[in-house]
């Protein structure tokens, strides 16, 4: 397993400081969290990919605001697909279903129908030879709601990026996640947290790590 830090915590730093950082911490790989804030930093495809390969750097993935709620996707999802594409980039992160805040709330998504719309996504992510990789979070925080989905989409391009703390959150063990969807990981977020003292509340309060 190797190492890689994510741009979330440095959305305004461009391609310049993203490269120092990785340099100086000696960490070679990097996921890019991609919003419309930052997408100039991608006007100039080719002189980012020398940028990266100069300095021995690879894109593990793009981290995409790309979320899938029903049967059908947003058009904007295809723009991240088609970065992915000209940067070489195997992987784009997704989300899909609805973000709880407490046990108590309503589970409102759909799983089927989120399968349709994922299934739509991944044709045109395979017509870019690009995968999705799909985030434990929100509602598909679980091991068990993600495997019921892959198993609905049946899409081999499809696969999952494991946040840890999310799972955990939403109480579910770390040998119980990984018996679901050990086979379809292809990248994990590890952050660390204390529990809320609200026990209503599906987050922990997130710490540095070592700390939690």
């Amino acid at each position: 397993m190797e190492k890689a830090f994510s741009t979330l915590c440095s959305l305004d730093a461009d391609i310049n400081e993203i490269i120092r950082l990785a340099v100086e911490s000696d960490i070679r790989k990097v996921e890019l969290r991609v919003d419309t804030r930052n997408m100039d930093n991608f006007k100039d495809i080719d002189d980012v990919k020398s940028r990266f390969k100069e300095n021995g750097i690879e894109i593990t993935d793009i981290a995409a605001t790309i979320f899938i709620m029903g049967d059908s996707y947003d058009k904007s999802a295809e723009s991240y697909i088609d970065l992915a594409e000209k940067l070489g980039v195997k992987g784009v992160r997704i989300f899909a279903g609805e973000s709880l805040s407490t046990f108590q709330d309503e589970v409102v998504s759909d799983i089927p129908a989120i399968a349709k719309g994922l299934k739509k996504l991944c044709a045109y992510a395979r017509s870019k030879n690009v995968e999705l990789w799909l985030e434990t979070h929100s509602e598909l925080s679980t091991g068990k709601l993600v495997k019921e989905t892959l198993d609905l989409t049946d899409e081999d391009n499809l696969f999952v990026v494991w946040d840890v703390i999310h799972s955990i959150e939403y109480r579910e063990n770390i040998e119980e996640t990984y018996a679901y969807i050990g086979e379809k990981i292809k990248h994990i977020h590890l952050k660390d947290g204390i529990k809320s003292d609200d026990e209503s509340s599906c987050f922990y309060i997130h710490t540095d790590l070592g700390e939690g």
